[in-house]
């Protein structure tokens, strides 16, 4: 599982080269229930709401959902539940949600709303998406033939560099503070002010309920 984890971390393959990856990642840890499986079902999701949002291309977004189960997130919070971590079995289930939601609208991604929030905001959704592009693709595919493989990495970390402060950036924009970050369960409880909230959780490995009050910790039943 080492070197799964390890591919999944090597920024220079590319965010759907790693997307792919964790993938693979998750079903071999679930399948020999593996200490990291919890963190490969995090990391997965993580990668496929990130390549969602910086990707405008329809078509490439519903070319990399085919990859994942529909029941990705489900197992994820059905794995957190066994290893006792109950608000991030609900913070997967509403990661997911989201996910899918933005693939059947087929539309908008979060990425979007930033057009309706002024110029700055357009600019950095432009530099995001043009510079995810570049992360998408190989450091070797960013040389030519007069470029040696140090000078392509080099560049390739100025990209990867350049990426993080543009998210960084889109952080501070009202509303995007948890941009390509995973919901938080304090947030999510909001939705349980006017009466507990009871999830329902159907994986292949158990049926579960979560029960989230406004003010105490969840519970699973």
């Amino acid at each position: 599982m080492h070197h799964f984890k390890a591919a999944a971390n090597v920024v220079p393959g590319g965010l759907l080269f790693r997307l792919r990856v964790s993938r693979r990642w998750v079903l071999h840890a679930d399948q020999h229930r593996h200490d990291t499986v919890l963190e490969a079902y995090g990391t997965s999701m993580q990668f496929l709401d990130a390549y969602m949002s910086a990707t405008g291309s329809v078509s490439s977004r519903r070319s990399a959902m085919k990859d994942f189960p529909p029941t990705l997130a489900v197992n994820a919070a059905s794995c957190a539940l066994r290893s006792g971590d109950v608000r991030r079995a609900v913070e997967l289930l509403e990661q997911g949600r989201t996910i899918s939601w933005t693939q059947m609208t087929r539309l908008r991604t979060p990425l979007d709303s930033l057009q309706t929030r002024g110029n700055r905001a357009v600019t950095l959704m432009k530099r995001f998406r043009d510079l995810s592009s570049l992360l998408d693709k190989p450091s070797a595919s960013h040389a030519d033939a007069t470029v040696d493989d140090e000078v392509a990495a080099t560049r390739y970390r100025r990209v990867v560099e350049d990426w993080n402060g543009v998210v960084e950036e889109i952080r501070t924009i009202e509303g995007f503070f948890r941009f390509l970050l995973p919901p938080l369960f304090s947030d999510l409880q909001e939705a349980a002010r006017d009466g507990p909230v009871i999830v329902l959780i159907a994986s292949r490995s158990s049926c579960d309920a979560i029960i989230i009050p406004h003010q105490q910790p969840p519970t699973k039943s």
